[in-house]
């Protein structure tokens, strides 16, 4: 086509174009949920500090989708996204393609900022879009964006909404571009409208591309908790709650004559550190265990009465009591001489081996102090014993 034929056809579609020049979308019902309640309460915070949208107006978006132009989708979701943004600090700018009635005219324009974002600012920007028309270059408008925020400091979210019916190629070049000019503070979300395979891919390849950001669909993020959610995942953090204050580690039991039973539960407080205690603090002599109806030491007891009488030896300032305690069988009158008789052979062992005298004192208990219980052997067993207790 000659620059004359081309030129003349322009021309005519231009005119065509004002004289059925459209106005821009009604805005659907909407209610935008309010996100700032949890800004307050420290739920979530800012994490952009600029943010662009692109809007696809080419072309290839006049075409019906449940409906409605795709375009009147596109134009409703940037609406919807400016009544959601909640009030904090942002740099924002809105920029379109294609909007021309030139079918084969290559253009972008930049509607709204690069600029302190109001949402009347940004709404008058989408107001001032009429008809969409013309070719697709969304790298031109990518390319264009670069060039919009090169002022800008710190993270940046960019927003397309497009059928994302493009060149792949020249597309995936001009992210690449963004990314590689951006480096860690870019993040793009591409938003599909429509449900085109080819354009599903590309808005997939551009998230790749981007490294940061993800791909929404529009019919998803059309309602107002759609776009809420979509609104704080673009452009807030959730606040991770304060780690709670070190607990300071519980005080250790008191264990005053550090035998390992606190203070609270030892029934005989002072036993020497060298003395094998119950799980009461009481000092048993281990393995000291006699027959039903007997007071004799066995032979294989006296390994263990020698570790006691050694333990006495390390501590000459201190006076024990031998304690002998029976089971419950028997009479009680019985039962208390036979526990003196085994304290006493366990005193007068001791005494054998050098232990003073005057530092012991044998005393019988009967079968009022069981360990274990009566009504087995093996408890009988172990109520038929001698442990030692200190005096002073």
């Amino acid at each position: 086509m000659s620059k004359k034929i081309f030129g003349a056809f322009c021309v005519a579609a231009l005119m065509a174009f004002f004289a059925g020049c459209a106005a821009a979308p009604t805005p659907s019902d909407f209610e935008a949920l309010d996100l700032y309640p949890k800004i307050e309460t420290g739920q979530l915070a800012p994490k952009v500090d600029n943010f662009l949208v692109i809007l696809d107006g080419s072309n290839s978006m006049t075409d019906s989708y449940k409906g409605q132009k795709k375009f009147n989708q596109a134009w409703n979701l940037a609406y919807r996204l400016n009544e959601t943004i909640p009030e904090i600090p942002l740099v924002g700018a809105l920029r379109t393609f294609g909007t021309t009635p030139c079918p084969f005219r290559e253009f972008t324009e930049l509607l709204y900022g690069v600029a302190a974002y109001t949402p009347e600012g940004f709404e008058g920007g989408l107001k001032s879009i009429k008809t969409p028309g013309g070719v697709s270059p969304l790298y031109l408008a990518l390319n264009a964006a670069a060039e919009d925020l090169n002022a800008t400091q710190g993270p940046i979210a960019l927003i397309i909404f497009s059928d994302f019916i493009q060149n792949e190629e020249v597309t995936l070049q001009a992210v690449e571009n963004l990314k590689n000019q951006y480096s860690g503070r870019i993040c793009i979300y591409p938003v599909l409208i429509g449900n085109n395979a080819h354009g599903k891919n590309l808005q997939e390849r551009i998230v790749q591309t981007a490294g940061c950001g993800f791909a929404a669909a529009g019919d998803e993020i059309f309602t107002n908790a759609g776009m809420a959610g979509f609104v704080e995942s673009v452009f807030l953090a959730t606040v991770s709650a304060p780690a709670p204050p070190p607990v300071a580690p519980s005080a250790a039991p008191l264990d005053s004559d550090g035998d390992g039973v606190p203070d609270d539960l030892d029934k005989c407080p002072g036993t020497p550190k060298c003395a094998t205690v119950n799980e009461v603090g009481c000092w048993v002599i281990e393995g000291i265990n006699f027959d039903f109806d007997k007071a004799n030491i066995k032979p294989e007891y006296t390994a263990n009465l020698n570790q006691v009488a050694e333990c006495f030896k390390q501590y000459p300032d201190i006076m024990f009591e031998i304690q002998g305690h029976t089971d419950s069988i028997g009479q009680a009158a019985y039962n208390q001489k036979l526990s003196e008789r085994r304290a006493n052979a366990v005193m007068e062992y001791f005494i054998a081996q050098g232990a003073a005298r005057d530092r012991l004192k044998a005393v019988g208990y009967g079968a009022t102090d069981p360990v274990a219980s009566n009504d087995t052997d093996e408890g009988r067993a172990q109520n038929r014993r001698v442990q030692i207790n200190v005096i002073r």
